[in-house]
């Protein structure tokens, strides 16, 4: 129901169907319901759910509101953040597509970049587009449109449209603050078998269209937790289809409620379903930890939908304030449809109890980022189609049994950690594993120089759960301190840090311990970034009683030795630009087993070079296997407050030289560099490490100065433009240009930069510039520098520089093409030197030779 065009009180019956799951249309006033025969009609009980919409045709004229605003006469700005799409139908044999968008406004088309590979499933985009236009008629824009097309990408031919969607600017700019938040829109085949127009999948996008005075007020994002409107076309019709959620009983609840003497507690407990949105059926409110339900909630939902996941909740009932969301469990309707199951267990996650706060909601909306484990729930549905779905609630008069259990075995080994973070007043340190409601702990230990050493075997916990391990909690291996002073609720033992497993992923695992990352509980907020989590040595493992469990070693404290390291630090490439001018200043830190030095910085670059040697002595394992790995950090040093961190890289000492080497250092090698152990790879350091063990140090001896040979050359950069330029903020470019950063900020002569042009247009400007740049080259390519290129725009005759990005040319290549050429050009020589030694004939022409 839409609200097409401002100019006219009626409404347009081939608008586009949009159903709204978060907030009703703010251009349409409150219709009178529908009349329920009993039942409850499906467009009654569906529109209850804000899934069904209402057809236009039925709608009074006079029931509808004024629009919002009035369109001006002047320059328009349209704003479109390209989220995601899903359920895009495949092009390709294997029916994937190399999907890219073309978003076109006001007859300029901006273009996605292509994702390779895209299935059915989600491919996220996250790209933001800007298109503007000057001096526009009100009839220009109550005529304009937004298209979206998606297609698949050939590289020989033609692209493949995969299907399209067209959205009118009024569509969004009668809207409040002109925005269309995370809308899905439903992509339709541009002409297929009869012209049948066909759902080919879903794009999700925000959209803000601007005009004289207005300001942007749509602030989203990117995020999968919250869904908006779907907004189909008016050819693709929605079929009904009824879900019923049985709800049997909770357990494991945790406490939720505190009496006025602060002691007895409780929960007034209910369950919600949520599909699309914030629509939800619920159970009846049960006071107590292991509540029992018994009810089916029966609701309806009409297809296509914008969304797969389905929210199951438990909460906690409150008088005179919101209720507590206690926490969540996630099933995706695609799995489901059409099917009946149960009655089985869903296991609930959130939040550690007892922490409030913006990261605990998240976590209690969305479990896959929890920290701890909150009940569980059984359950069953069934879902089937149905013309007229209806929504109401029953109670359930015949229950069924519960899943028969077995006896799992769950079994810990806690070795040591390293980089340990220690906020606040930290008495002592220990390691906590739980399964459901049950855990068990190491002793508690000091902590030295971030390092902490337990090296014990857990008592094992004999568990019952159902045979389907699926329906088994996950295990959270909990990083816990055990403060002096407790915080403001007097809570002195704090699970800081955790690693989560599935049931799945441990049941009969037998390998060795390994190093695992922790990650720090945003929730409880002690540890304020993912970085300084550190990483602990353990190994844990689930056993099913049906197969007989292998035996553990019992003493796994490992002797030691005492080495020396030496650390060769050479130089990174493409680094984070950790300031707006598009540079860091680096430095190198190293850590291992409590050992911790760090380099000078280097000023304004993101292609540092070091060649910096150092020796510490280190105390490891004797078998290296389970020696802590060596932790290179890389940070922007600030000379006021604490440094920024850029990236990570990790490196076992498997893959360190151990051997006595009498012809100088190990070979570097170049390690990916990632802010976190989760996430791409920005940037490369180049290291090498080499142990000596200590009684042995003085009889191998060391090279300080590991700077390699070097020539001078000539590098010659022919630049001819800059393509697809992307706007920065509201402000269109006016004349970029680019400056090569052949050193460091500290070197005037190290900077320089082409003129600036708009030739043909800002956003495709031609350079034709000729840059000769005289470098010291490394003779091996392996240590080849790198040039950092940023490109920025000229605004106000220069006042104003603001980046709009940056790229790097490496001359590894370069070098080892040179190289090649020296080669080419002594085997010419030889060849020559032999033939007029008659020891070879002369060549007769070059096509032969």
């Amino acid at each position: 129901q839409r609200r097409v065009h401002g100019a006219a009180d009626s409404v347009c019956s081939s608008s586009p169907t949009i159903m709204f799951s978060k907030k009703k249309d703010p251009l349409v006033s409150d219709a009178a319901p529908a009349a329920d025969n009993g039942e409850g009609s499906a467009a009654a009980a569906a529109g209850a759910l804000g899934e069904v919409p209402v057809d236009p045709k039925t709608v009074d004229p006079s029931k509808i509101t004024k629009p919002l605003y009035k369109i001006k006469k002047g320059d328009y700005l349209v704003h479109v953040h390209l989220l995601e799409a899903r359920g895009l139908v495949g092009k390709n044999l294997d029916g994937t597509s190399d999907a890219l968008c073309k978003v076109t406004c006001f007859g300029q088309t901006k273009t996605s970049r292509t994702l390779k590979g895209i299935g059915p499933g989600s491919t996220v985009w996250n790209e933001h587009f800007f298109f503007n236009a000057k001096e526009q008629e009100v009839d220009d824009i109550e005529a304009g449109k937004i298209n979206f097309t998606v297609y698949d990408s050939n590289s020989i031919f033609r692209n493949t449209v995969i299907g399209a969607f067209d959205l009118d600017l009024t569509h969004v700019y009668y809207l409040k603050d002109h925005s269309l938040a995370r809308a899905w829109l439903g992509l339709v085949n541009t002409g297929g078998k009869d012209h049948v127009e066909q759902m080919q999948g879903r794009l999700k996008a925000s959209i803000a269209v601007l005009g004289p005075g207005d300001e942007e007020n749509i602030v989203d994002e990117y995020t999968e937790e919250e869904e908006g409107p779907l907004i189909l076309p008016p050819s693709i019709r929605l079929t009904g289809h009824q879900l019923k959620w049985h709800i049997y009983r909770a357990e494991d609840l945790p406490k939720m409620d505190v009496t006025v003497l602060g002691i007895g507690a409780g929960i007034d407990a209910f369950v919600s379903v949520e599909f699309a949105g914030k629509n939800k059926c619920q159970t009846k409110i049960q006071k107590s930890l292991t509540p029992v339900f018994n009810e089916t909630l029966w609701m309806p939902v009409s297809l296509p939908v914008s969304t797969d996941n389905i929210n199951i909740r438990i909460w906690d009932r409150d008088v005179g304030s919101a209720d507590d969301l206690v926490g969540s469990h996630k099933l995706k309707f695609k799995r489901i449809q059409n099917q009946s199951s149960g009655p089985f267990w869903v296991n609930v996650y959130g939040s550690q109890a007892g922490v409030e706060g913006k990261n605990a909601d998240r976590m209690n909306r969305v479990p896959e980022h929890a920290s701890a484990y909150k009940g569980r729930l059984l359950m069953g549905y069934d879902s089937v189609n149905d013309k007229k779905p209806v929504l109401k609630v029953e109670p359930i008069r015949d229950v069924p049994n519960a899943p028969a259990d077995v006896t799992y075995t769950l079994r810990a080994q806690i070795h040591n950690g390293q980089l340990l973070p220690a906020p606040g007043a930290v008495s002592k340190v220990a390691m906590t594993v739980t399964i459901g409601s049950h855990s068990v702990s190491t002793a508690k230990v000091s902590l030295k120089n971030g390092v902490a050493n337990w090296y014990e075997n857990l008592p094992e916990l004999e568990l019952l759960y159902p045979d389907d391990i699926r329906q088994v909690p996950d295990v959270f291996v909990y990083y816990t301190l055990h403060m002096s002073i407790g915080d403001i609720k007097g809570r002195s033992t704090q699970h800081v840090c955790f690693k989560r497993f599935s049931a799945a992923e441990l049941l009969g695992l037998d390998k060795p311990a390994n190093w695992h990352w922790m990650l720090p509980d945003e929730a409880l907020d002690k540890v304020e970034k993912k970085h300084k989590g550190g990483v602990v040595c353990f190994r844990v493992a689930l056993f099913n009683a049906k197969v007989p469990a292998p035996r553990w070693e019992t003493n796994i404290r490992p002797p030691v030795l005492k080495y020396e390291l030496r650390s060769y630090i050479y130089q990174a490439r493409d680094l984070p630009a950790a300031d707006a001018s598009g540079v860091s200043d680096p430095l190198v830190s190293v850590f291992c087993n409590g050992l911790k030095f760090e380099t000078p910085h280097v000023n304004g670059t993101t292609s540092p070079e070091y060649y910096l040697a150092y020796r510490h002595q280190v105390e490891l394992p004797l078998d290296l296997a389970l020696a802590p790995p060596v932790i290179v950090n890389v940070f922007d040093h600030d000379v006021i407050g604490e440094n920024d961190f850029l990236g990570r890289a990790v490196i076992s000492f498997e893959r360190i030289v151990t051997e006595f080497r009498q012809d100088g250092v190990p070979v570097p090698v170049w390690l990916p560099i990632a802010m976190n152990f989760d996430e791409p790879a920005e940037g490369q350091v180049l290291v090498a490490f080499q142990l000596v063990p200590a009684e042995y140090a003085h009889k191998v001896p060391m090279i300080e100065n590991i700077r390699p040979a070097m020539e001078e050359r000539v590098v010659e950069i022919t630049c001819l433009g800059l393509r697809d330029l992307e706007n920065h903020g509201l402000v269109p470019i006016k004349k970029p240009f680019i400056e090569f950063d052949i050193g460091n900020r500290d070197e005037t002569d190290a900077i320089i930069k082409t003129a600036p042009s708009c030739t043909p247009s800002s956003i495709n400007p031609n350079i034709h510039a000729v840059i000769p740049v005289t470098l010291l080259v490394p003779v091996d390519p392996l240590y080849a520098p790198s040039i950092n290129c940023r490109v920025y725009d000229h605004l106000f005759g220069g006042i104003s520089t603001p980046l709009l990005g940056t790229f790097t040319i490496h001359l590894e290549e370069a070098v080892k093409k040179l190289i090649q050429a020296k080669q080419n050009a002594i085997n010419q020589a030889r060849l020559q030197a032999q033939q007029a030694a008659g020891v070879l004939p002369p060549t007769r022409n070059t096509t032969e030779r």
